[in-house]
């Protein structure tokens, strides 16, 4: 399941310049307007809906640390996803020998058994390192759309732009890299 990020608004973005200009109450409108977003990313990543709670305040701490640096308010849901997608990567870097699957979900992985018919399960049930690793297994094309739309959480439309190559060749190269993986098995 994939979550959307949520568009901003132009009183949102003057929240933001409030938040920026060091009201607590403004910071705290925005805590209470993305918090849920950011803990449903973090589950997605780590599957522990507690432990996503509790990382949601680290990420809410990056981002009061950080706010003062952020000038795209456009971009602001993306930038959420960026910091909550590092911060699960870091918490899931401190616990040795853990997956972000379940045992029985590695085996299907493994034998190429995934549910629902959506290809990225198949992608959102990978560890970050073992990910990346299959993307070097990809042709060039696909593998550089992959890294800059898992990765680096790029829209279509940017990754089109960066590569220079049209939008319907961007998620061509996404769907058929997924469709590999499931070919593969991997």
């Amino acid at each position: 399941m994939s979550i959307k990020t949520p568009r901003i608004t132009p009183d949102e973005i003057k929240t933001i310049k409030d938040a920026q200009a060091g009201s607590m109450k403004a910071f705290n409108r925005i805590y209470f307007k993305y918090k849920k977003f950011v803990e449903c990313l973090l589950t997605q990543y780590i599957q522990d809906r507690d432990e996503a709670c509790e990382l949601s305040n680290t990420v809410f701490l990056k981002v009061y640390d950080n706010l003062s640096k952020f000038t795209r308010y456009e971009s602001f849901g993306g930038w959420l996803r960026i910091l909550a997608k590092n911060v699960a990567i870091d918490y899931l870097r401190t616990i040795p020998n853990v997956t972000n699957v379940s045992t029985d979900d590695n085996e299907k992985l493994q034998r190429g058994i995934v549910s629902g018919d959506d290809g990225n399960n198949v992608i959102n049930k990978m560890t970050y390192d073992y990910l990346i690793s299959l993307f070097d297994k990809l042709p060039r094309s696909y593998r550089e759309s992959c890294k800059l739309y898992y990765v680096d959480n790029l829209k279509v439309a940017d990754i089109a732009k960066k590569l220079r190559i049209p939008e319907n060749t961007v998620k061509s190269n996404l769907f058929r890299a997924r469709n590999l993986f499931k070919k593969l098995k991997l």
